[in-house]
């Protein structure tokens, strides 16, 4: 199995819990509509899931109150810690 293959069903998969983090420092993510992509600040202490990688590897999609967004992998893995 390749590293990045689930090990879940996909209804399994589905039930899941979010994996959900919490910003410890204002972090930039990126919203794009259409053909603009706009950047702004998610406050310390906003707890966002993770949706899936974006199509770009440096970023993962979040969602934050039912909307998505992208954030750097690495702000994630620095600015952020994980929620339960």
């Amino acid at each position: 199995m390749a590293s990045g293959d689930s090990i879940l069903s996909p209804a399994a998969a589905a039930a899941a819990q979010p994996v959900r983090y919490c910003t410890m420092f204002p972090t930039i993510a990126l919203f794009q509509k259409d053909d603009d992509i706009a950047a702004f600040t998610i406050p310390t202490g906003t707890i966002l899931s993770i949706v899936g990688p974006a199509r770009d590897t440096r970023f993962m999609v979040v969602e934050i109150s039912m909307q998505r967004f992208q954030v750097f992998r690495a702000d994630l893995s620095d600015r952020c810690i994980a929620h339960t």
